[in-house]
């Protein structure tokens, strides 16, 4: 009987402490996710324009984030970085995957101490433009509407609207067709 009683008190121990740690779990991600929400939050309101139906998976670094304007259902993936002192312009409906970097600030490397130098260029990303994971966007760059970068790319030089381009540094692999998109054929993925 005592060792019954004994089992039933240890079991019923064992299964608040479980639960406690069930609890404490859930309540952490409760309060990362809200956490998460207000980071991105304040990360929108301090750009220097954001449109409607933006996404960000955070984490996303953003420096100098007043000069960076980002248009309508624009997407950032997590691990985005942006150097934005130059000026960074994105467009609607653009896409970023993860671990991209955007730079419009750099070095002058043709003075003797490059570290007290900066150099501001824009950085312009017309619509429906899709960036690669793994790319990384020199400053000065203007990448055409609906281009297409592929991953891991280093963009050096612009790109026209609707090229394909991939590899380091990022060449032309394909040129996109025009298609007609009519009212019924069009499909908007949510």
């Amino acid at each position: 009987m005592r060792l019954r009683r004994w089992l039933h008190r240890r079991l019923v121990e064992w299964l608040k402490a479980l639960l406690l740690i069930v609890f404490r779990t859930r309540l952490f991600r409760l309060v990362q996710q809200v956490k998460t929400h207000a980071d991105i939050l304040n990360l929108k309101s301090s750009l220097g324009s954001c449109g409607q139906a933006v996404s960000i998976q955070w984490p996303v670094v953003v420096a100098e984030p007043e000069t960076v304007h980002l248009g309508q259902e624009v997407s950032l993936a997590a691990f985005v970085h942006v150097w934005g002192g130059g000026g960074v312009y994105i467009g609607n409906r653009v896409m970023i995957g993860a671990h991209t970097a955007i730079a419009s600030r750099t070095h002058d490397y043709g003075q003797d101490i490059m570290y007290y130098t900066v150099v501001r260029k824009p950085v312009t990303i017309e619509d429906d433009a899709w960036i690669g994971s793994n790319c990384v966007i020199l400053p000065g760059i203007h990448i055409g509407e609906g281009a297409v970068v592929g991953a891991g790319s280093v963009v050096t030089r612009d790109i026209d609207a609707k090229t394909v381009v991939a590899g380091v540094p990022a060449r032309v692999v394909a040129r996109r067709r025009e298609r007609a998109v009519q009212g019924s054929e069009a499909t908007r993925g949510d």
